[in-house]
């Protein structure tokens, strides 16, 4: 059986051999790779340069193949070919019994972050009860087992505003496959301690497979950070925005493939303010909005070369997509924006003030708004405001002639938004 394996496994290696070589031509120079959405690392420089030598040394001698084959079939006795196990540094295997694991977590955190290096820590099914901040540091994943691992905030800390947050900062920390909750029910909070995740001067971070029910402000909230990636999450129930992908001056991160729905304010967002360095090159993109009942599905206010596509927004109160300079929240005009591929449906009640499911508004420079499509809009399809410019094409419906009339720019080159893949930080080893 082992050798029917072997064999398959090296047709398809020698079937790949021309992908992996145009890979490595669009790789080359790169220090660490990046990860796959499905959770496995792609290999290194050396391990591909290695993989395709041993490819052409396969083709080119079918004897010594098959005699390799046999010589591994004998050596695992004709077994299954075993799967090595995930290691974790440091393990959280129950909750405490005091009812409060805020220390407890955080000294996991520490020790893990003790023996140097990239460091994974794991915390075990169960309802994990705390009351103070989880500092996650840079070079440390916080990974749980899934829904089923449950870190609840119960503080109010007795000035009536909760300390429900997770705290990431540093280079590369990464937080995956855990429910976080609140047992919060007061008004929305200003605080950043109030968001689920604070994700602050972080550089690299990466946040996958995190349920989010309920929270004081925001959901997964990002400031100042870069190059990180928001993906696969499930945002609920929050009091203010859902994702907050580009609050002050935090540049060329990826929100994607995230489920936010009945928010308290924008699904998910971008806000450059100007008392910090524009929000650029964020991307939001093949996400479901559903149900900001207070405000917009996404929005960018005063980013600059952002890429809004492939998302589907049902149900805002307000408009659906929404750029702008805001005069409200002091932020830097809205340039370079493409909108394209979205699906806006049923947005823009009128009791909002908001007009359209798609809404260009005041400043908002050279946008293009491309291959959207819009559907039951409470009010209109699409609206353009004072000062802007930009380009319609391919939107269904089409436009009216009161947007199409908008100061045409020029096209935004698509080559523009040809970025490399951020660099990631590692997976948990195998031993």
């Amino acid at each position: 059986m082992v050798q029917t394996y072997l064999r398959e496994a090296r047709d398809l290696v020698t079937s790949m051999r021309d992908k992996i070589r145009r890979i490595l031509d669009i790789i080359t120079g790169a220090k660490q790779m990046p990860t796959r959405a499905n959770g496995t690392q792609v290999p290194t420089m050396e391990e591909f340069e290695a993989l395709t030598a041993r490819v052409v040394q396969l083709e080119n001698n079918d004897e010594l193949q098959d005699n390799r084959l046999d010589e591994l079939e004998g050596n695992n006795g004709g077994g299954e070919v075993p799967v090595p196990p995930v290691e974790y540094d440091v393990i959280v295997e129950k909750p405490s019994a005091d009812g409060n694991n805020t220390t407890e977590i955080n000294n996991a955190i520490k020790q893990a972050a003790a023996m140097g290096g990239e460091r994974t820590v794991y915390i075990d099914a169960g309802d994990y009860p705390h009351d103070g901040i989880i500092e996650l540091t840079g070079g440390i994943t916080l990974c749980g087992a899934g829904s089923s691992t449950v870190i609840r905030s119960t503080n109010q800390n007795g000035d009536g505003w909760p300390t429900l947050c997770i705290h990431m900062t540093g280079e590369a920390p990464t937080l995956r496959n855990l429910k976080i909750t609140t047992d919060w029910n007061g008004d929305r909070q200003g605080t950043p301690y109030a968001q689920a995740v604070w994700v602050d001067r972080a550089n690299r971070f990466y946040i996958s497979g995190v349920h989010v029910v309920g929270a004081g402000a925001g959901g997964l909230y990002c400031e100042t950070s870069t190059n990180g990636i928001v993906e696969d999450n499930e945002v609920q129930d929050t009091l203010a925005d859902g994702i907050g992908i580009g609050y002050s001056g935090s540049s060329f991160n990826i929100a994607r493939r995230n489920n936010v729905h009945n928010t308290g304010d924008d699904n998910i967002s971008i806000c450059s303010y100007k008392s910090y360095d524009q929000s650029t090159g964020n991307t939001i993109e093949d996400n479901i909005c559903d149900g900001s009942w207070f405000a917009r599905g996404i929005v960018d206010l005063g980013g600059k070369d952002t890429i809004i596509r492939r998302n589907t927004v049902r149900g805002a109160k307000a408009a659906g997509i929404f750029t702008i300079r805001d005069d409200l929240c002091d932020t830097y005009e809205c340039t370079n924006c493409l909108i394209e591929d979205n699906l806006v449906d049923g947005c823009c009640d009128p009791s909002s003030g908001y007009v359209a499911n798609y809404q260009i508004c005041q400043d908002t420079k050279n946008v293009s708004v491309i291959n959207n499509i819009s559907m039951n809009p409470k009010r209109e399809h699409y609206s353009v405001g004072a000062n802007c410019t930009g380009h319609f094409e391919g939107n269904e419906p089409p436009p009216g002639a009161d947007v199409q009339a908008m100061k045409q720019s020029h096209n935004i080159d698509p080559k523009r938004f040809m970025r490399p893949a951020p660099k990631l930080p590692p997976k948990p080893k195998e031993r």
